[in-house]
């Protein structure tokens, strides 16, 4: 690495943002710079008129941030400003200038403001790579308001007007900086410094051509600075407020608590206390009173206010609308239905997919699932570590005909959909789930088929030996042993586990025995449709449709589970399936009357 070059007449100095430069002068021996290029910049700035200042909305509604800056309060104003970590070589000037701020509204009160959201900062002048510190963006009156008549004008004596100043002189010395001076020296505000008190050093020294660059031994003027500044308020009559809410409604919507419950239970967010903070893009401010405007914050980062009273002018919502695309409104009007509201703040919520009253939805999963509603509110097309991907919404009619029971609930509840029927139910007390009666199979063949032979009442015997030909005094008799024998449609019936060879299974059937060959065969509800078949018992196999849900009302569930179903002696519906069951399907199925029969996997 090379080393450093080393010049003991050539020095670098601190100057104003952190850059440094050399400067050559045999008369000082040390070469200092100081650079002040935002005080110089600064002092041709006039001082902006009242019109000039930020204007605001004030309506009476709330405080929201749907942006990514931070909202502080400093003083009598709102700030919108945003942190930025101070990368090498740049300067406070440098950074203002990139974030479009220099052309923008009075520059005293952006310097000003920023040093009040920065309090370690002791000197603009001095800010260090690594640094993080907060760019006010936009800077707004708390009670500002549009108003037919300008504010008050001042009439204003600064300190270059005022008799009697006194003044001291200063020799500059080694690392001096006309601020680092200034400030040790006056205790004098930003907003003054930058403005009136450097101009007024410039017309003292007329002499200094680049206040950027400054050297030891040089003499500068410097006036005593007093806080005493002359404001003199002409007398007007108070401004005027323009009317900004038109007529609307003496009462909120009728349907307001209705639509919180609603859209708290669909897993949204709600806020109606406080205030929101919507800030305009060209400057200002509109403020909304949460009470009046509900907020509505969806999952997909839409947002939506409700306007409750139906007074927010157009022109003030279309405003909104175009300074943040997430943001919509939607009046509530006297007349309007909770239905039709509903429809309205669903569309503008930003979801991949909604379905209305009549279609169904076909929920993707090991087990089959379709459902309908009043709307099918697809939040996420992908499964959520919080909340649920799928609501289902369904508003009640008169006859109370929309009912969903709590394992059929809890069971849509386990594959992420939601079920939400409006007005909820007055007794909340739930109704105990039904007992769960399952029929263990059996772990082999055999043991699945005497499971069917004791349900369905079919005496047998095992492992019997049956002699087909012959009889005691005979020279040759021929045996055969039976797995399972019984008595099947009049006729003797043997169930083969073994596997008997082709010869034998002709000569059985030519002596009119029943056989059924299940050796080898493991596909248990295969064996449990082809025994009952065997037995002559009536069954059904295939996928078998589940419904909930009467024809009147728009909540209809649908779950379509394989396997066979049959009746047992009893007449007990018995539901074989080799699909696992979640509990609360199996309770489900209870209720719907079914005794499941799980079906092993060999």
């Amino acid at each position: 690495m090379k080393e450093p070059i080393r010049n003991s007449r050539r020095k670098p100095m601190k100057v104003f943002g952190g850059h440094t430069c050399l400067r050559k002068d045999k008369g000082f021996g040390a070469n200092v710079v100081m650079a002040i290029v935002m005080s110089v910049l600064l002092a041709f700035l006039a001082s902006p008129s009242a019109a000039e200042e930020e204007r605001t909305y004030t309506i009476e509604l709330q405080k929201t941030a749907g942006i990514a800056q931070q909202i502080h309060r400093v003083g009598d104003k709102k700030v919108l400003a945003e942190p930025h970590k101070v990368r090498e070589g740049e300067h406070i000037w440098q950074i203002l200038r990139e974030k479009g701020l220099l052309g923008k509204g009075n520059l005293s009160i952006l310097l000003s403001t920023l040093k009040e959201l920065n309090s370690s900062l002791s000197n603009l002048d001095l800010i260090h790579p690594g640094e993080e510190i907060l760019i006010p963006l936009k800077i707004v009156p708390i009670k500002g308001l549009i108003t037919s008549e300008p504010k008050p004008a001042q009439v204003k004596a600064t300190v270059v007007e005022l008799k009697g100043m006194k003044l001291e002189n200063y020799t500059v010395q080694p690392g001096d900086s006309i601020i680092k001076v200034v400030m040790a020296k006056y205790k004098i505000p930003p907003a003054r410094l930058y403005t009136e008190y450097l101009q007024l050093v410039r017309k003292l020294n007329p002499n200094i051509k680049d206040f950027n660059r400054i050297y030891p031994g040089q003499k500068i003027r410097l006036p005593i600075y007093s806080p005493q500044v002359v404001r003199k308020a002409i007398k007007k009559q108070p401004p005027k407020r323009m009317a900004m809410l038109r007529k609307g409604n003496e009462a909120p919507s009728a349907y307001l608590k209705d639509l919180k419950s609603l859209i708290l239970s669909i897993g949204e967010e709600w806020k109606d206390t406080g205030e929101h903070f919507i800030p305009l893009r060209s400057g200002g401010q509109i403020d909304l009173k949460a009470s009046s405007f509900p907020l509505i914050t969806f999952l997909s980062g839409q947002r939506v206010v409700l306007d409750a009273y139906d007074k927010l002018p157009e022109k003030v919502s279309r405003l909104i609308e175009q300074t943040w695309p997430n943001y919509k409104v939607v009046h509530l009007h006297k007349d309007d239905s909770l239905r039709k509201i509903l429809g309205e703040i669903f569309q503008l919520a930003g979801y991949p997919r909604i379905l209305g009253q009549g279609e169904a939805l076909d929920v993707g999963g090991p087990i089959p699932v379709s459902v309908s509603g009043s709307w099918i509110l697809v939040r996420s097309e992908k499964p959520l570590k919080n909340g649920f991907r799928i609501v289902v919404v369904v508003l009640r009619s008169n006859n109370g005909a929309e009912q969903i029971a709590d394992p059929l609930k809890n069971f849509l509840e386990n594959i992420g959909v939601k079920v939400v029927i409006y007005p909820p139910e007055l007794n909340t007390q739930g109704v105990a789930p039904p007992e769960v009666n399952e029929i263990l199979p059996g772990n082999d063949t055999r043991e699945l088929v005497k499971t069917v032979f004791r349900l369905t009442r079919h005496r047998y015997r095992e492992n019997v030996e049956i002699p087909v030909m012959g009889d005691e005094k005979s020279d040759f008799n021929l045996v055969i042993k039976a797995d399972l024998f019984l008595k099947v449609k009049g006729h003797d019936g043997i169930i083969d586990l073994s596997g008997f060879e082709n010869d034998i299974l002709s000569f059985l059937r030519e002596h009119e025995f029943e056989v059924l060959q299940l050796a080898g065969r493991n596909d248990p509800e295969e064996l449990i449709a082809d025994t009952l078949a065997f037995l002559g018992v009536p069954f059904d196999r295939g996928l078998h449709s589940l419904t909930a849900g009467t024809g009147e009302s728009p909540l209809q569930v649908q779950i379509k589970l394989q396997g066979v179903v049959f009746a047992d002696a009893e007449r007990n519906t018995i539901f074989a399936t080799p699909i696992s069951l979640p509990t609360s399907l199996k309770q489900f199925l209870a209720q719907k009357g079914f005794r499941i029969m799980p079906l092993p996997k060999w």
